[in-house]
């Protein structure tokens, strides 16, 4: 499960999505938190979205623990979140040359500049090709395996 802009990192907002998602059979959720060896690999982006991102990963802590205590699945964490933009081929072999053992997502919106798009508000038109572009860097990294949401399991013992 996932919310809009990520709000679910915020407790008061966490715990009724979390029975939201329970009631729906959801099983796992987004982990919005991008650790700091990420944001220092992402060259270009913009100095508040790094503030935003580092003075927000100190929910962390209270957000596993909730996750925990329900028994929800999630990834080790985040990356490309301050990348929003300005995400590229070289960026994106930095992370992935630098991401650790675990379960990581990658936050990219890319795509085409098509009738659709054209339709919504979006700062993003201009990097959504580039990043479409820099999804091929993963190919070079053989070891990393592409799952999905649904493969997450949660901590044993509480399934």
């Amino acid at each position: 499960i996932d919310t809009h802009k990520h709000t679910h990192m915020f407790p008061r907002v966490l715990r009724p999505v979390l029975r939201a998602a329970r009631a729906s059979g959801i099983r796992a959720v987004r982990n919005p938190f991008e650790p700091a060896w990420a944001v220092r690999a992402t060259a270009g982006a913009s100095m508040a979205r790094v503030a935003e991102v580092g003075l927000l990963r100190w929910l962390q802590p209270v957000w596993r623990k909730i996750l925990t205590e329900e028994g929800f699945a999630t990834t080790h964490g985040t990356i490309a979140v301050v990348g929003t933009g300005v995400l590229n081929s070289v960026t994106l072999r930095r992370l992935l040359q630098q991401l650790p053992a675990g379960t990581w997502e990658l936050v990219t919106h890319p795509g085409y500049n098509d009738a659709d798009l054209a339709r919504v508000r979006t700062r993003l038109r201009a990097s959504r090709e580039i990043e479409c572009e820099a999804l091929a860097v993963i190919r070079e990294f053989p070891d990393i395996e592409l799952i999905s949401f649904r493969d997450l399991r949660p901590p044993a013992g509480l399934q």
